[in-house]
């Protein structure tokens, strides 16, 4: 009985008739394509990141150092220095903008709404406030020349394209003065009654409401 046995233990680590050896060489030929693929793709990610905060940190340094030269700019000439060296960053909008409401108050309205139309379109992709601020200035410019006409189509495209900015209500305050610097009091009435039911719980509509009596009591 003992002799009997022997030869099946002997053969416990043998390979059964369906069993067979592992070809690691084979396997890897398989596998091998799709590592360097992924392999590749950590490290287009690893690179592509170390890219990105790379350019990011430069850049928050190139704004603070404008932030920091426009905070120190005494005259235009100063702030004209500003969007020069630094066109990209956001102080070179806001340089701009001062620009432009210097050139304002000085009567250049002429130079005010040029600088005012390079704050809309620099600012109109990325900061829509900004961006509607500059085109209220143009209309502004615009209405200050007594160029009534091109205030009202300002004024207008700042309202269709700008509808939620807080320039938006001004925008249709000027619109209305506009329409009464011309004489035509029934559009101005209009364009105040528009803004007090557009803008129940705002001070505009205090404002629009003592126009639209002043209207009023003219047509008496």
């Amino acid at each position: 009985m003992i002799m009997s046995l022997l030869p099946i233990d002997e053969k416990k680590d043998a390979l059964q008739p369906n069993e067979q050896e592992v070809d690691l060489d084979a396997a890897w030929r398989r596998v091998r394509s799709w590592v360097y693929v992924a392999l590749g793709l950590l490290l287009a990610v690893a690179v592509g990141l170390s890219v990105y905060f790379h350019l990011k940190n430069r850049e928050e340094e190139t704004e603070l150092a404008a932030q920091s030269m426009l905070v120190e700019a005494p005259n235009e000439a100063a702030l004209q220095a500003v969007i020069e060296k630094y066109p990209s960053a956001d102080a070179a909008l806001q340089a701009l903008m001062l620009l432009a409401f210097h050139k304002y108050e000085e009567g250049d309205w002429k130079s005010a709404r040029e600088s005012y139309q390079k704050v809309y379109e620099k600012a109109m992709p990325r900061q829509p406030d900004l961006a509607a601020s500059g085109l209220f200035g143009v209309g502004a410019a615009y209405e200050a020349e007594k160029n009534y006409g091109k205030s009202l189509e300002v004024y207008a495209t700042l309202a269709r394209q700008y509808p939620n900015s807080f320039k938006t209500v001004e925008a249709k305050m000027n619109e209305a003065r506009v329409y009464e610097l011309k004489g035509d009091l029934d559009k101005a009435r209009k364009s105040y009654e528009n803004i007090i039911v557009s803008y129940p719980r705002s001070e505009w509509k205090t404002r629009a409401e003592q126009r639209k009596k002043i209207i009023e009591s003219r047509a008496k």
